[in-house]
């Protein structure tokens, strides 16, 4: 156990100069990065996450560093209250990977609909029959369309990197356990909320970032 003084990474001197102000964003969004990415990484690498990453789960603590001679307080990220942590298997994990290669370079929902039978998410007779594979699939593009934004260039075409809408998953998910015995393990929507959460945490500071980028 270590107690840990520091701040809230939403939390910015309203009152200081407009260049104070703004360097405080830049640091404070740069620890939410870090904390998006420790996130990404628990969940693809170490399959060990820290599932509850809130406003007051995150702080910005100041530790004494030297550089070039110069004393000065390096702001670092700081968790607090592991009291929700999960477990992802490899298994589920190389699933993460692959479906996001599909949905986001390919936009290829077949594979993507195979990969739910092969993750457990489906029961795999779901897609034996060939009615019913059709059905879910469009079930399916629905729920993708209804999260993710595929933002257009001025010629009208897609463009590579979409936007999540992460206040969709959820619905978007029930619509799917509801009419296909769609099965979500509990830790796949704490990691979704946990990055969710993150993504809020940076819209806060900067209202054009775009998680998947």
């Amino acid at each position: 156990m270590e107690w840990i003084e520091g701040t809230k990474l939403t939390d910015i001197c309203m009152s200081c100069d407009n260049d104070q102000s703004s360097s405080e964003v830049e640091e404070n969004l740069a620890l939410v990065k870090e904390a998006i990415e420790m996130t990404l990484s628990q969940l693809l690498t170490t399959g060990l996450v820290h599932s509850d990453p809130h406003t007051g789960n995150l702080l910005k603590v100041k530790r004494p560093s030297t550089t070039n001679g110069k004393k000065k307080n390096k702001p670092e990220l700081g968790y607090l209250d592991f009291g929700l942590v999960n477990t992802v298997s490899p298994r589920f994990q190389d699933g993460i990977v692959c479906a996001t290669c599909q949905l986001v370079f390919a936009r290829n929902i077949e594979a993507v609909a195979d990969l739910c039978v092969d993750l457990g998410l489906l029961p795999e007779d779901k897609l034996k029959d060939a009615d019913e594979r059709k059905r879910f699939k469009e079930a399916l593009e629905k729920a993708i369309d209804d999260v993710l934004i595929w933002p257009k260039d001025k010629k009208g075409r897609s463009t590579a990197i979409p936007k999540i809408r992460f206040e969709n998953a959820l619905p978007a998910f029930s619509n799917l356990i509801a009419n296909f015995e769609f099965t979500v393990p509990p830790y796949f929507l704490n990691n979704a909320r946990a990055i969710a959460t993150l993504e809020g945490i940076a819209l806060k500071l900067d209202p054009n970032f775009n998680i998947v980028r």
